[in-house]
């Protein structure tokens, strides 16, 4: 993270802060009811994992043993990368995160 900050140029940290100021002062004009239902509309990690653990333990041996094969064919398509390669695509998706974040925050 704090590399990916450092790469950025001063008018985008500067805008990245504005940025950050306006959420942060919008949601200190919220009341604590509005507040409340946000937070509880927000789903919990926990509650995301055990949905994941349940949706993987309906499936079929068959399919576990698919995905578990996807899987390991993208890890090995990702080692297979040079450092370069690697770095570009993880900030093609750091980029895409931080637009997605921020569209969704407006």
């Amino acid at each position: 993270k704090k590399r990916a900050w450092n790469a950025l140029s001063d008018a985008d940290k500067a805008a990245k802060k504005a940025n950050m100021q306006a959420r942060k002062a919008a949601w200190n004009a919220l009341s604590d009811d509005e507040k409340a239902a946000k937070k509880a509309a927000r789903p919990s990690r926990k509650s995301m994992m055990a949905g994941k653990k349940a949706a993987w333990n309906k499936l079929s041996d068959a399919d576990k043993a698919a995905k578990k094969a996807a899987m390991q064919a993208r890890k090995a398509a990702w080692s297979a990368l040079s450092d370069a390669d690697k770095a570009a695509k993880k900030a093609e998706k750091r980029a895409s995160w931080l637009h997605n974040r921020a569209s969704v925050v407006r």
